[in-house]
């Protein structure tokens, strides 16, 4: 865990510069490796890594397309509380706020890759809009859970 305290001081650190685009990308990049390491999923990780060019174009289009002055903070943000969900092994929480973080770019972006890269998409397969559906679909499905374990008193 200390590892992971240690990303998040170096994201921190970052927030107050320009130009971070990179920098930010490897932190980031390390943070979802040690946090896979932590759960004893090193080998998922490592599969996709091979299949990273498609990741890594993902990511550095959510970086581009979103409010950059937002983007960064926002990110730092969501890893400040996906470590404290791991520090507490509230695996509840820990699931809602994946979910919510590995999907947000697609909300940040979702409409802005339809009306400007709109013509990268095959025609006649799912639309962007139905993607961000689903999507949003997901991410409440999964509030509705973390909920329903509260109730519960589960976590």
């Amino acid at each position: 865990m200390s590892l992971l305290k240690k990303n998040l001081e170096e994201q921190e650190r970052l927030l107050d510069q320009e130009l971070i685009r990179d920098e930010f990308y490897s932190l980031d990049s390390r943070f979802h490796e040690l946090c896979m390491q932590a759960m004893g999923k090193g080998r998922l990780w490592q599969m996709i890594q091979h299949m990273d060019v498609h990741y890594s174009r993902y990511r550095y289009m959510d970086y581009e397309l979103s409010d950059q002055e937002d983007i960064y903070p926002s990110l730092y943000h969501q890893h400040l509380d996906l470590y404290e969900a791991l520090r507490e092994q509230n695996p509840f929480v820990l699931k809602y706020l994946l979910t919510s973080h590995l999907y947000s770019g697609f909300l940040r972006i979702g409409t802005k890759l339809q009306a400007e890269y709109g013509h990268y998409f095959v025609k006649g397969t799912r639309s962007i809009g139905d993607i961000l559906v689903n999507v949003k679909i997901l991410i409440q499905d999964s509030w509705d859970e973390l909920q329903e374990y509260k109730k519960k008193g589960l976590c």
